[in-house]
């Protein structure tokens, strides 16, 4: 049977999803000015103390790396033990911050970059758009995919690499926006690797076991993404029924207007169904 509602969780997952709700209630949302100031001041590109504040108290709490798998971490060493599933939950949750984290991804298959083994080291070229995280001042390493076989299986001919960020080749052009948002300090940038050599060592997995990885990682991450959408679209609905009772029009607040109630009971039906579209997803893998 599905899981649709938190309150369905085992009580281990219910228990860290009230953890993951206090959290957000109690030590961000009062924040939000701060942390929105910051992000449009001078200072926007660089690490924000606060924000690494949280992190400590999130790591502290056991609430770091909630979205590791049990499937790929069963002895709980770097997560929380959580199923696809039952992070979703959390995810939504996340979603209703105004700093829940965000990603950009494309199809695997499409990737054009080159990475050409050499006798002992490979050589990798490409030219990269919206690499997530390449701007922030601490990125020392680079998950890179590229092709190591144009003759092989559309699935095959994709391999993952690590790359040093302060190797020779690797140049940062540009941060680039997302519909109009930087993501500071992280960001997405625009970046170049031109004739960057690189270990043997470096690769990950083996040759030809780029996309297995980018879709291990990527498929649910979409699925997760999915749900922090549905969590700001909960926050704007909360909001907007805010609006109603407190706007008065006509002699009477707009949530005593027909049109609105309608209008407000369309976006939580909307709102409801891509929960659970969403969540069947997850239940089906």
């Amino acid at each position: 049977m599905m899981t649709v509602t938190h309150e369905a969780l085992p009580e281990r997952a219910k228990d860290i999803f009230y953890r993951v709700k206090r959290f957000i209630k109690e030590e961000i949302n009062p924040h939000e000015a701060v942390l929105l100031q910051f992000s449009r001041s001078d200072k926007k590109l660089e690490v924000n103390p606060l924000v690494e504040e949280f992190k400590a108290k999130a790591k502290a709490q056991g609430l770091w790396n909630l979205f590791m798998p049990v499937e790929s971490d069963p002895d709980m060493k770097y997560g929380a033990g959580l199923t696809n599933l039952q992070f979703a939950f959390m995810a939504e949750e996340m979603g209703k911050c105004v700093w829940a984290a965000e990603v950009a991804s494309s199809d695997a298959t499409n990737i054009e970059a080159s990475i050409e083994r050499r006798s002992d080291h490979y050589l990798i070229n490409g030219h990269k758009w919206w690499t997530s995280g390449a701007i922030h001042p601490k990125c020392k390493v680079c998950f890179f995919m590229g092709k190591t076989d144009k003759g092989a299986s559309i699935h095959k001919q994709q391999s993952m690499i690590l790359v040093p960020m302060d190797a020779t080749g690797v140049k940062v052009i540009r941060p680039l926006s997302t519909f109009g948002y930087m993501h500071e300090p992280a960001g997405h940038a625009e970046v170049i690797f031109d004739n960057v050599k690189v270990p043997l060592t470096n690769i990950l997995l083996g040759e030809g076991r780029g996309f297995e990885i980018a879709q291990e990682n990527l498929g649910p991450g979409r699925i997760h993404f999915c749900m922090h959408m549905i969590g700001n679209a909960e926050l704007a609905l909360e909001l907007m029924i805010k609006r109603t009772q407190e706007r008065v029009a006509f002699g009477k607040p707009l949530a005593a207007q027909g049109t609105i109630q309608a209008d407000v009971a369309q976006c939580r039906i909307e709102i409801d169904q891509a929960r659970l579209l969403t969540q069947g997803r997850l239940h089906h893998g």
